[in-house]
């Protein structure tokens, strides 16, 4: 049997490949872990920073050249209000770590949480991935053997 270039590069793809699914499960666990070491360090600074609020943007209304007007969930009450952040121009769906004040909005005519500082920025799946880790770690203390720990 001959090897041309052609069946070398269709045995290095199919290779590539197997690699990449066989290492999935790896790769999200430590996904995972880096996901809870940052939720872990935003509830901390929480609890130690005085001022400091923790929201997930729900929604972008305007990425201008000078920041961003956006819809936030604030995690310590659950509830959705708008929020103004200079130059700074995050993803919807991620959380911020931040300090700022309550003002007027005169261009909707709304109450705007102004920040005036970012402490942190975490990706969008920082919560689902703690809550995967925290689930893997209950397990092991709880003595149920978790080979995928």
């Amino acid at each position: 049997m001959e090897i041309t270039i052609q069946n070398l590069a269709v045995l290095i793809l199919v290779s590539l490949f197997l690699i990449w699914a066989f290492t999935a499960p790896w790769r999200r666990k430590t996904r995972d872990r880096v996901h809870w070491e940052n939720w872990n360090k935003a509830l901390d600074s929480l609890k130690r920073e005085y001022g400091c609020r923790m929201f997930r943007i729900v929604d972008i209304r305007h990425h201008a050249s000078t920041g961003t007007k956006a819809y936030a969930i604030f995690e310590d009450t659950s509830e959705e209000e708008a929020i103004w952040i200079p130059d700074f121009w995050p993803s919807k769906g991620g959380y911020i770590l931040s300090k700022g004040d309550y003002g007027y909005g005169s261009h909707h005519d709304e109450n705007v949480y102004y920040v005036k500082q970012v402490l942190l920025r975490l990706h969008k799946d920082t919560y689902k991935g703690w809550k995967r880790y925290e689930k893997r770690l209950k397990k092991v203390e709880a003595g149920v053997s978790d080979s995928r720990f």
